[in-house]
């Protein structure tokens, strides 16, 4: 129904913003200071950066949240079960399918919504 996968969603996404805030900050924190580029490029670079580990490491759950969301019998076989024969079927790289199009839209949302939070920041402390 309407809930399915819905456990593994939380499973996956909940660490999620602790990893994008730990390696944008990590990012931010090795160019602050260097003035090797604009601000703005900055915050692009380190969104980036936060979003490609942010990704990397929810990719398998949401590939198997989909795989849940997707199952085509009524009740969803269990997530193990379809971790393993997804594992069997396509190898390692099958928990990374699609990817690229996830970090591309992940580098644009969190680019998007950062320098909008930093310049909100700056704002806000004059």
């Amino acid at each position: 129904g309407f809930y399915r996968g819905f456990g593994v969603t939380l499973i996956a996404y909940l660490p999620g913003g602790s990893v994008w805030w730990a390696a944008y900050g990590g990012a931010r924190s090795a160019a602050s200071g260097q003035q090797l580029m604009p601000d703005l490029a900055e915050l692009a670079l380190a969104a980036t950066w936060a979003s490609l580990w942010t990704v990397a490491v929810t990719s398998p759950l949401d590939v198997l949240k989909t795989r849940v969301q997707l199952a085509p019998s009524r009740v969803a076989p269990p997530v193990l079960t379809i971790g393993r024969e997804l594992l069997r079927s396509e190898g390692f790289a099958g928990l990374y399918r699609g990817f690229l199009p996830r970090w591309s839209q992940a580098s644009i949302f969190s680019g998007s919504v950062i320098s909008l939070y930093e310049h909100l920041k700056r704002i806000c402390k004059k």
